[in-house]
């Protein structure tokens, strides 16, 4: 008999927005924490439970990125290097999470360009760029064997992650 009674004018459009999204009947379960603020002002203009402490979701990663983008500047490139040190070889990294084969059979060809035609004693990782536990502070035990959870360091080579095939015999 009556319609449904239409939205306020002057009603917020991100609040109803964020509202009508975070109704979905999927998240009935889920702990939701919303804070939006302005850019500019710094005003709040949306909170849900703000004071709620939850485990960041993959979107975290845009956060990290925006920092390291502001931090590092745009033009930033990691720096793997070739040491020697009396017999032996080094490889220094600073972190850099695109290190792989291709690219480590690039840093050997430079080596030789550089003068180093045969290594006598061994090649080794220097992964001291970061000190400090390998793993994420709040990484769950159970996930360590999945390839979003390889430890990290300051050489990192195919993304950390070593794929086994075990058969039987």
């Amino acid at each position: 008999p009556f319609p449904a009674p239409a939205l306020v004018a002057h009603a917020d459009p991100l609040a109803t927005r964020l509202d009508t999204l975070l109704a979905d009947p999927a998240l009935r379960h889920a702990s939701v924490a919303v804070l939006v603020r302005s850019c500019e002002t710094g005003r709040v203009l949306y909170a849900r439970n703000p004071d709620l402490a939850c485990v960041p979701a993959s979107n975290q990663k845009l956060l990290t990125a925006a920092a390291a983008l502001a931090l590092l500047g745009p033009d930033f490139r990691h720096a793997t290097r070739v040491r020697r040190h009396g017999d032996d070889l080094y490889l220094v990294g600073d972190g850099d999470p695109t290190l792989d084969m291709p690219r480590l059979k690039l840093l050997a060809l430079a080596a030789r360009a550089s003068g180093i035609e045969r290594v006598r004693g061994r090649v080794l990782a220097d992964p001291s760029a970061f000190s400090g536990p390998r793993l994420g502070a709040a990484w769950q035990w159970d996930d360590e064997s999945f390839p979003f959870s390889a430890p990290f360091c300051g050489v990192n080579v195919d993304a950390n992650v070593q794929s086994v095939e075990v058969t039987p015999g």
